[in-house]
């Protein structure tokens, strides 16, 4: 159609058919319609046409529900934090924090840029995978440690996840974990739920609480306000490639929907400082006194970050090139004696003692210990209290 032509002449007395015309041609048995599209005059006309079909200009079958226009959703900026968190699952990168993202609607694909400066920004990562991240609606007073805490009760707001109860076999199997801080990248504690209510649109009551798990215990606040912010940990967010020899170096970051340039001004930025926390060794515990006739003998239990749930009798894993301790007697906060032993126990001489507290005005002391880490150096210290009658608190 409107391909095929053809050029044929008529006598004078076929004079009537003009450009315009239809005609209707047969050759070897096939029959076409042709439009004239040009005529010749002279001894006998000369008519040129290209093949056609009535059919083209009649009204076809129409439809209107086969017509659907998306709706046009613009790009908006993108909500992401940063979790430098402690050792989760055991096969998580040492050297590569967290990033969680959220946005609504989700634009498919977010992308992370990295700088050391405020120039010469790269692509560092781009998550496909949204995490889920809410708010506290109430306060979180510091809780039990070790214990399953059924007297609080927590509200929080998780607007785009369904959150729900779970047996107790699955929570001890360590479901339903959550990270809850400040925002800034180190400080989270891992807490998990055994029951959810929902009391309103995307606000649910969760109780039966375990707090301080992975060894955040040691940075658990007297208490999280309400507006802290919660992640969700059961599907990790994704980690971000840090080189490990840029541990403790400021980097700046801007994040937003990958479809734009990271100039654009919906991308937002941050600025971070990552420690590798999954290498930080946990907090001694169960430290304890004995007083003999010269010397104060202060002990403790150490505790590993790697496969250290072990209920059988025997040691468990160090996870560290070598045991070793830092021991601190400190005056307020001052340090009066160091010591670095490779035994979970200290000797303070009772002389020591006597001379530190006259240092600190006879108003007590305070003891610390804190494991060591050849690559991350001293982990969270524990401490106890004494004071001038040797009574310990702690």
């Amino acid at each position: 159609m409107a391909k095929d032509t053809i050029r044929f002449a008529l006598p004078p007395s076929q004079r009537q058919v003009s450009a315009g015309d239809r005609v209707r041609i047969e050759v070897g048995g096939r029959s076409d319609s042709y439009r004239i599209d040009r005529v010749e005059l002279g001894s006998f006309q000369t008519l040129t046409g290209v093949r056609s079909d009535a059919k083209l200009y009649q009204p076809q079958p129409y439809q209107a529900d086969r017509l659907r226009l998306d709706r046009f959703v613009p790009p908006l900026p993108v909500f992401a934090t940063f979790l430098d968190l402690p050792s989760l699952s055991g096969d998580e990168q040492p050297q590569a924090p967290y990033v969680a993202a959220s946005a609504e609607p989700w634009p498919g694909r977010v992308a992370v840029y990295a700088s050391y400066s405020l120039d010469d920004y790269a692509l560092a990562q781009v998550i496909t995978r949204q995490s889920y991240i809410g708010r506290l609606c109430s306060p979180l007073p510091a809780g039990p440690l070790g214990l399953i805490d059924r007297g609080t009760q927590l509200l929080v707001e998780m607007p785009s996840l369904p959150l729900s109860s779970i047996k107790l076999e699955a929570f001890l199997a360590g479901q339903n974990k959550m990270a809850i801080g400040d925002g800034s990248a180190g400080n989270w504690e891992i807490v998990q739920f055994q029951f959810a209510a929902l009391r309103q649109r995307g606000v649910y009551q969760l109780s039966g609480l375990l707090r301080g798990l992975h060894g955040s215990d040691a940075i658990m606040p007297d208490e999280w306000p309400s507006g802290s912010l919660l992640v969700t940990l059961d599907q990790a967010p994704p980690q971000l490639s840090v080189s490990p020899i840029k541990r403790g170096i400021e980097r700046h970051f801007r994040i937003g929907p990958a479809a734009k340039p990271f100039d654009d001004p919906i991308f937002q930025s941050s600025s971070q400082v990552f420690l590798n926390n999954v290498l930080r060794p946990y907090r001694p515990c169960h430290i304890e006194i004995r007083i003999k006739p010269a010397v104060i003998e202060f002990t403790w239990l150490r505790r590993g970050r790697v496969d250290a749930d072990l209920w059988q009798e025997g040691e468990i894993p160090l996870a560290e090139a070598a045991e070793r301790y830092r021991v601190r007697i400190l005056a307020q906060s001052v340090v009066l004696r160091e010591a670095y032993p490779e035994r979970p126990v200290w000797t303070y001489e009772k002389a020591w003692y006597v001379s530190d507290l006259k240092t600190n005005n006879m108003n007590g002391l305070r003891f610390e210990v804190a494991q060591l880490s050849d690559r991350f150096g001293p982990g969270p210290s524990a401490y106890i209290t004494i004071s001038e009658n040797l009574e310990v608190s702690g």
